[in-house]
């Protein structure tokens, strides 16, 4: 019998990695995410959903039906195209608005971490992980700035060499919180 944990030992000698073979990562997840229990779970209705909807982004959607969330919450056509959330800029974006929209910012200022993990993915398995991670990402303290006012009246001009660096974007401020709560990972 196969579940989502378990494959067959047949299955793992003929799939797995075994001496100079690499493993068929692809036959692997079309196992694992697909037929009834792909079905049932994950919206994987086709042959190939498996490999095409297996975790992707920084969120790691998985399947089809969860993947059609991510298309009609971000506009990104990434049913058609689920390569788009294996992308850096536009799996980022889809993330952030998921984010956003499932209003999770408010919940993080709140500290509430276990209703943030069980929004998104839909469980608490990890849940130690993201609790240590998140622990990790708030002795940074990191800091968004916020957009000045336009200045009353002009600074002086300073010469390169004694430009100040810029301080954090947004952007720079994500990157360091994914290091933080994702260290020693690549990929």
């Amino acid at each position: 019998m196969r579940t989502r944990s378990r494959i067959s030992t047949a299955d793992a000698n003929r799939l797995g990695r075994s001496g100079k073979r690499a493993a068929d990562q692809k036959a692997i997840a079309n196992k694992i995410y697909g037929g009834d229990w792909g079905r049932t779970n994950l919206g994987n209705t086709q042959p190939n959903d498996g490999w095409d909807y297996r975790g992707s982004g920084p969120g790691q959607v998985t399947g089809r039906a969860n993947f059609a969330k991510v298309e009609k919450e971000s506009g990104l056509p990434v049913v058609a195209n689920p390569d788009l959330l294996r992308q850096a800029d536009s799996g980022m974006k889809a993330a952030l608005i998921l984010w956003q929209k499932w209003g999770l910012n408010e919940m993080a200022d709140a500290g509430q971490t276990t209703a943030i993990r069980k929004r998104w993915n839909g469980g608490s398995l990890g849940l130690a992980e993201v609790k240590e991670a998140r622990g990790r990402a708030m002795k940074l303290n990191l800091t968004v700035p916020t957009a000045a006012a336009a200045p009353t009246t002009p600074k002086p001009e300073m010469p390169p060499s004694a430009t100040p660096t810029k301080k954090a974007g947004w952007l720079e401020v994500l990157m360091a919180l994914c290091i933080a709560l994702f260290p020693g990972r690549s990929k």
